[in-house]
C-alpha cells in the first residue's frame, strides 16, 4: 500500500550560499527491515516525534542516527512491532519511548 498510494517526490536543487555542507544525512537507520514511517512535530509540546516499523518479521537490535539534532536512538524490534519516540532537538538528554498518543510510555 506504501508504494501504491505514495509517490516520491523529487527535488532538484542547485548550489546555495551558506555554512552548511553540500551534502548530508538527515536520517540513518542501521537495519533494512526497519522502516521510518513518520517524523513530525509534536501535538503537546516542543519535540519531534519519530515513528519506525520492523517489516521483515524478525527480531532485530537497530541504532537509528539523527545527526541534524545530534541524537542517536538504540532500540530493539520484536517482529512487525511499531515504536514511536520523542525526542527534543534542543535538549540534552535523549530520545524516548512514547505511545501513539504520544504520552511517556516508561
Amino acid at each position: 500500500a506504501q508504494e501504491l498510494n505514495q509517490s516520491c517526490t523529487v527535488i532538484i536543487e542547485t548550489f546555495h550560499k551558506g555554512n552548511m555542507p553540500s551534502s548530508g544525512n538527515f536520517i540513518r537507520i542501521d537495519c533494512p527491515n526497519i522502516i521510518l514511517s513518520s517524523l513530525k512535530k509534536s501535538e503537546k509540546s516542543e519535540e519531534y516525534i519519530l515513528r519506525i516499523y520492523e517489516f521483515f518479521g524478525k527480531q532485530t537490535e537497530a541504532e537509528i542516527d539523527i545527526p541534524l539534532f545530534g541524537k542517536t536512538i538504540k532500540t530493539r524490534m520484536m517482529p512487525y512491532e511499531i515504536k514511536t519516540f520523542a525526542l527534543d532537538a534542543n535538549a540534552e538528554s535523549g530520545p524516548y519511548e512514547v505511545n501513539f498518543l504520544e504520552w511517556k510510555t516508561k
